[in-house]
């Protein structure tokens, strides 16, 4: 769903709006560069961390603070200095905070920047998406 757009209708408070997760399961969805801002509920911190997206996904307003790209570089900068100096105390609090912070898997970066791809590579690797269409493979994870 790279770029897709889900605008209309704009939702209404108290009224029935779509969700993504009326489907069976989202594990793996992209949504890098698309427009959700009519999907006023993405789901639980779990469900929306089991997607993928970019800083330049646009979000239902209510759905996360303005500024989950800050919290999700801030993360993720963290993470990697604290696997660089091998600090598993440090690696393990970190993927606590990770775990129920929503938007915390996203990307950063807008969807042009290397590093979106890189960590979408990451991304469908923990969730085991590594047959066609996906790219990279378990034992080729840092190649």
């Amino acid at each position: 769903m790279d770029h897709a757009i889900l605008n209309k209708p704009d939702p209404i408070s108290g009224s029935l709006n779509e969700s993504i997760n009326f489907a069976d399961g989202v594990t793996g969805l992209v949504v890098v560069a698309a427009d959700l801002s009519a999907v006023d509920y993405l789901g639980e911190v779990n469900e929306i961390n089991s997607m993928y997206g970019s800083k330049d996904t646009i979000v239902f307003e209510k759905q996360g603070s303005e500024k989950w790209h800050d919290t999700a570089k801030e993360l993720d900068y963290a993470l990697r200095r604290a696997v660089r100096g091998e600090n598993e105390t440090e690696i393990a609090k970190l993927k606590q905070i990770i775990s129920v912070t929503p938007f915390a898997t996203w990307s950063p970066f807008e969807h042009r920047d290397g590093a979106t791809i890189f960590n979408m590579r990451d991304f469908w690797l923990k969730h085991g998406l590594t047959e066609f269409p996906f790219h990279g493979t378990p034992q080729d994870e840092h190649g």
